[in-house]
């Protein structure tokens, strides 16, 4: 159970140099967090919660795609925030005032504070589903007081309902399945109510408050998903012309991801032409974009489990129409307007109401709007969402230095529109950029890529890697 001294250029050394050679294959990336990260959110976790208490948090579940074989896993969230693990089936366990060591076979120490239980490191395993922490691996790899195998948890639950006043975790959800119910049925067996003795509680709005504000490593990581995120955006616009089919824009999308080192699109990307760009989250990207569309393209990295969310419309054929000109400059101004409501202590609903006055305004001027009531018909969504290791990470009402969020207007004007000037039928505009909360104000994560019509028509005058033949 012996904790290992990590030097702050932890993220800059080497992977041997850090935890030793027998780790170096399972820790590829050279700039992942440092342990003491995940550390320090533990403990100020664990300062938050009341005396005689201890928290829990357990593993995303493994989802069957179809027959042997599996959904890509993605570990849930609050064992990302808490230590930087990826293993499946893992359970996390904090108590402020500990656990008696010799439940774990511990033989050395008294008490342990935090405990991570992961899967038994086995040869069988490693050959079809790749290499493991084990127990050693994962307290060089966190930084944990206390890594054990999770056949030991039933044990620990056992005992702090003996022990502890208040047990506080996520409920087990319904979908929750595999190898991690067995493993997790010793909470739902505990009792719901408490009778002044013991009771259970939830501690998700902890933690969603903790989250709200990121650090300096979080910003760091969303930096980088954002940087991703441009330099896709760049190469879509520049590779879109007619002819294309959505699927293959979205290609350009997903393999400069990958090529940039994202893991995986923080959500399906959106690649909306035609008819469909007026579709919220349109999926299926099998049309043909045809000369004279515009196409709405929201596509956002992952970068290290932390996402970006990042929304451009382009004319397909690299040349903005005037009526589609004219729904985008209304877009654009509701952003820039939004965006002079972003300052520490502001309400975020500021921003949304100047957005959607810019907008009404624009869309009465063109008489596309009848009625400032049917707004929600053109304007159905809200001006943006706070983005962290979820895209849409929680709810951040008065705005605050650290805080990441989206400003994203739009305009849609679907075919069925009554009233409206066939010009601008089956015109679709979302523009949407990362947005950081300063101490004076704020700073455009995305300001890299274009958001005004002739920036953007003159991007596309370039040839993206979209347009080179597969052979």
């Amino acid at each position: 159970m012996k904790k290992l001294a990590f030097l702050s250029v932890w993220a800059v050394l080497s992977v041997s140099a850090v935890f030793g050679q027998d780790l170096e294959y399972l820790v590829y990336d050279r700039d992942l967090s440092p342990p003491e990260e995940y550390q320090h959110r533990r403990t100020e976790f664990m300062n938050k919660l009341p005396g005689k208490s201890a928290a829990i948090f357990y593993a995303a579940s493994e989802h069957t795609r179809t027959g042997d074989t599996d959904f890509p896993f993605r570990q849930d969230n609050n064992i990302l925030y808490f230590t930087g693990f990826s293993e499946p089936n893992s359970i996390l366990l904090l108590a402020p005032d500990g656990i008696p060591a010799s439940l774990l076979g511990d033989t050395v120490s008294a008490t342990v504070n935090e405990i991570l239980f992961v899967m038994r490191k086995e040869r069988w395993r490693e050959t079809w589903s790749g290499r493991q922490f084990g127990p050693e691996g994962t307290e060089k790899f966190t930084n944990i007081e206390c890594a054990t195998t999770n056949d030991k948890f039933a044990a620990v639950v056992a005992w702090l309902s003996r022990n502890v006043k208040k047990l506080c975790f996520p409920p087990v959800r319904s979908d929750v399945h595999g190898a991690l119910r067995p493993l997790l049925e010793p909470l739902q067996k505990l009792p719901s109510g408490g009778d002044g003795a013991f009771g259970v509680e939830d501690p998700t709005n902890i933690v969603r408050s903790m989250r709200q504000l990121k650090s300096a490593e979080e910003i760091r990581l969303i930096r980088r998903a954002t940087q991703i995120s441009v330099a896709a955006h760049r190469q879509a616009m520049m590779s879109c012309v007619p002819g294309m089919h959505e699927y293959e824009l979205k290609a350009v999308y997903e393999y400069v991801f990958r090529k940039l080192g994202a893991e995986s699109p923080a959500y399906p990307c959106i690649i909306g032409s035609g008819e469909n760009s007026v579709v919220m989250h349109y999926a299926a990207t099998r049309r043909q974009m045809k000369d004279g569309d515009v196409v709405v393209a929201d596509c956002g990295a992952e970068y290290h489990n932390y996402a970006s969310d990042v929304t451009r419309t382009y004319p397909v054929n690299g040349k903005f129409s005037a009526p589609q000109r004219e729904i985008y400059e209304i877009v654009l101004c509701a952003q820039d307007e939004a965006l002079q409501e972003i300052k520490p202590g502001v309400p975020f609903s500021n921003a949304g109401r100047r957005a959607k006055q810019v907008i009404q305004k624009g869309l009465l001027r063109l008489g596309i709007l009848k009625d400032t009531a049917q707004i929600q018909r053109f304007y159905p969504h809200n001006l943006g969402h706070p983005v962290g290791l979820d895209v849409h990470d929680g709810s951040t009402p008065i705005l605050k230095p650290g805080v990441v969020h989206t400003l994203e207007p739009g305009i849609y004007i679907a075919e069925d529109s009554p009233g409206v000037d066939p010009r601008y039928l089956n015109i679709g505009v979302r523009i949407e950029d990362m947005v950081l909360v300063t101490e004076s104000g704020y700073e455009l994560l995305s300001s890299g890529l274009p958001r005004t019509p002739a920036e953007i028509e003159r991007l596309m005058k370039k040839e993206g890697l979209g347009n080179r033949k597969v052979e």
